[in-house]
């Protein structure tokens, strides 16, 4: 390999990896705040118009500060960071128009053996049929990042749509929760459908329960039978929880403080990871950011009312 700044491990990094430590400050546009009151009302004077707000994990009991910065000027930095110190999210903001985004994750110790492109494979055609049912669009790009570990499996969804976003993310949750729903009500038959529903974590502390579906009672598929003394419900894949006011969510290459698994593509080895080129990085890490929107027109925002569900 040829001569390069050296990594974390003592390899040599090539050339194009090289990067110089920025600290944060307004200088480089980072207005960082204790709270997230004061952010907002950063956000809403004329000196904060255009950028976007931002959180860092500081504490494991969920300790957060604020950062207001434009997407340019955050990631001028954030890509400098090693990664003991990268725990940021992004604030998806109440009112912002969003990407679809979802939060997918089980206990693996309670769903030994499960398959998990399976699964993945089955809640991706749901979307894509009920995006194509319900608004006549098709998927455009879908970012798919893995923070998985032996104990769990965990992978966030960006799905970008042509032309088109979500009027903000109560809208999208809305209609994340009706295709859970209706996963649910199609599971008992449907062996593609009970892929997207599992085992609860029951005595596995280590794993964070996903959001349970009232009322489901899917089957199992031949490949994912349950083990003898498992428990009869069942809960969903999708966490429809992570579709509150102002909501954080992890970004690319962070982790939770106390926690080593980086969100990082999936299906992308460390190694090309670590080579990609910075201009590819960048655009990953724009495309990432759910909030990342501009939406051509009022008419390019979809909605979903609570009467439709």
């Amino acid at each position: 390999m040829r001569a390069g700044r050296t990594a974390a491990d003592g390899t040599e990094a090539p050339p194009g990896k090289r990067s110089r430590f920025v600290a944060a400050s307004d200088a480089v546009g980072w207005h960082i705040f204790p709270a997230q009151a004061p952010a907002q009302e950063f956000l809403a004077s004329p000196e904060g118009q255009g950028l976007q707000l931002w959180a860092l994990e500081t504490s494991a009991t969920g300790g957060r500060c604020y950062i207001a910065a434009s997407r340019a000027d955050f990631w001028r930095r954030y890509r400098t960071l090693r990664p003991p110190f990268r725990h940021y999210y992004e604030v998806i903001c109440a009112g912002q128009p969003c990407h679809a985004y979802l939060d997918v994750e089980w206990c693996r110790r309670a769903n030994p053996g499960r398959d998990d492109e399976r699964a993945m494979a089955a809640l991706r055609e749901a979307l894509g049929s009920a995006l194509r049912s319900r608004y006549g669009l098709e998927i455009e790009r879908l970012v798919e990042l893995d923070s998985s570990t032996e104990r769990k499996f965990s992978r966030h969804l960006i799905v970008q749509l042509p032309g088109a976003a979500f009027a903000d993310n109560l809208h999208c949750g809305r209609f994340v929760h009706s295709v859970c729903s209706q996963l649910a009500e199609r599971a008992a038959s449907e062996p593609t459908a009970a892929r997207c529903f599992v085992l609860p974590p029951a005595a596995e502390p280590a794993c964070e329960p996903a959001a349970e579906l009232s009322g489901s009672t899917p089957g199992a598929g031949p490949s994912d039978a349950p083990p003898p003394a498992a428990p009869s419900h069942r809960v969903c894949i999708v966490d429809l929880a992570v579709y509150t006011r102002n909501r954080c969510f992890r970004l690319f290459k962070s982790s939770k403080v106390g926690k080593q698994a980086q969100l990082v593509p999936a299906h992308m080895s460390e190694e090309e990871l670590w080579h990609l080129p910075h201009a590819e990085e960048r655009e990953l890490f724009m495309s990432s950011l759910a909030a990342n929107v501009v939406p051509s027109s009022e008419s390019s925002l979809l909605r979903f009312d609570q009467a439709d569900e």
